[in-house]
């Protein structure tokens, strides 16, 4: 069994309720969305080799070849002095046969986080077990440009169970209200205690603009109505090179 990886290396974690943390990203290929936001492009890629950093948090990396076995991959993991693991992308429930093999090795020398879209339940069924932390996406169509994935999002909730869970939207301007609350109402029955975080879309090049403080603020307040965990929190690591 092997994996396509683009990156393994050591960063501040960038998102969410654990900004800041140091942690080991491992990287994976292959994608099936295609978000107008969308900060990693090269998950879109095929590559022969993935980039390994050579010592931890100094960003200098060496090449090593694509696909990568599940031996080789729990060397250079369990060999890591750092104790967080983030498993991103991409998508890495694309790669979840994979996952189910290589984790039993690191499950306890780690504490493991999942960063995913949300939208593989039969996937996440075969490694929840191994997952410490699930942060998980809520594609919103107005936001995304692409369909709404709210009957995915509901299933795959179910999976992760008593699991320890957030979950992460990206709001614009053009976020629109009415499917903001339709999602507030199907999903904040199954999670009214978990954390929810609002994460306003970075601005780019292109020309996607910020969202106002007054939309945001009413998006907030539309999401504490149904939910008791509610916190704004902006991407961080653009502002410290995009490590």
């Amino acid at each position: 069994m092997n994996a396509r990886l683009i990156e393994i290396y050591q960063a501040p974690q960038g998102e969410g309720p654990y900004l800041g943390l140091p942690m080991l990203f491992v990287r994976f290929e292959t994608c099936a969305f295609r978000c107008s936001y969308c900060d990693t492009p090269d998950s879109f890629k095929k590559f022969s080799h993935f980039k390994w950093e050579k010592q931890p948090g100094l960003a200098e990396f060496s090449q090593e070849t694509n696909p990568i076995s599940v031996l080789d991959f729990q060397k250079l993991l369990q060999n890591h002095p750092c104790p967080w693991l983030s498993l991103t992308g991409g998508e890495p429930l694309h790669q979840a046969d994979f996952l189910a093999e290589s984790l039993p090795a690191l499950k306890g020398e780690k504490k493991i986080l999942l960063e995913t879209a949300g939208t593989l339940p039969k996937d996440l069924e075969k490694i929840i077990h191994m997952i410490d932390v699930v942060s998980m996406d809520i594609k919103l169509s107005s936001v995304t440009g692409m369909r709404s994935y709210l009957k995915e999002h509901l299933d795959f909730i179910k999976v992760v169970g008593n699991q320890e869970l957030y979950l992460k939207v990206v709001v614009s301007q053009e976020t629109d209200e009415e499917e903001w609350r339709q999602t507030l109402e199907t999903l904040a029955p199954l999670c009214q205690e978990t954390l929810w975080i609002l994460q306003p879309l970075t601005p780019r090049l292109d020309g996607a603009l910020p969202i106002s403080v007054k939309k945001l603020a009413h998006l907030k307040a539309m999401a504490e109505s149904y939910l008791k965990q509610v916190q704004v929190i902006p991407q961080a690591h653009p502002q410290w090179g995009g490590l």
